[in-house]
């Protein structure tokens, strides 16, 4: 079976504390389907990051019901698998608009680019064919998006990627020469 995902648009959240296992569970289930996710959250609670200059950014740690706990113990020898597209994953990042940074747009314009990608990205057409002046081939970048959840005025729940997953450049050196003209082209694509 096929896997479609949905981002899922949530308003009324905007702090750690207005995440509640209801909530989640409602979230996880619009955006992976009763196939893929059939339990609960039964529990749930953010810890800070400690970046994230624009936004208050959290590591959200899940804890499911049985039936997910289940599923989860048959992939637990794997957590790159299970943390990085393999079953339901049971921590996600979450970023929150922070109340001293007055940028209220901030979170809707980076909730409607995932959506864009995402949408993109599930429309079938040929590597020509244009989507109102994105070409599908723009999305296959010589970098990893991570999926997103769920978007708000101030909030997004996105994929955790674990921290060995993912590799840094220094700032001070920039973008890699030899990737500059292709990530720029790219990117220019998607904006």
């Amino acid at each position: 079976a096929v896997l479609t995902m949905t981002v899922v648009p949530i308003d009324h959240v905007s702090l750690p504390s207005d995440l509640t296992p209801d909530l989640l569970t409602s979230i996880l289930t619009q955006h992976f389907g009763t196939d893929s996710f059939n339990g609960n959250v039964v529990s749930l609670n953010c810890q800070p990051l400690g970046r994230g200059v624009m936004s208050n950014v959290q590591i959200l740690n899940v804890t499911y019901t049985s039936i997910q706990n289940e599923n989860r113990a048959a992939s637990e020898s794997s957590d790159v698998q299970n943390e990085f597209r393999g079953s339901i994953p049971n921590r996600f990042l979450v970023k929150f608009q922070k109340p001293e940074i007055p940028m209220p747009d901030l979170f809707s314009v980076e909730g409607e680019f995932y959506r864009l990608v995402d949408a993109l990205a599930e429309k079938p057409m040929s590597s020509s064919e244009d989507a109102g002046g994105i070409i599908l081939s723009t999305l296959s970048l010589p970098f990893r998006l991570v999926d997103a959840i769920a978007t708000g005025k101030s909030w997004l729940l996105l994929q955790y990627v674990p921290p060995d997953r993912v590799k840094t450049i220094d700032v001070t050196s920039g973008c890699p020469p030899d990737k500059f003209d292709e990530l720029m082209t790219r990117l220019a694509r998607l904006h």
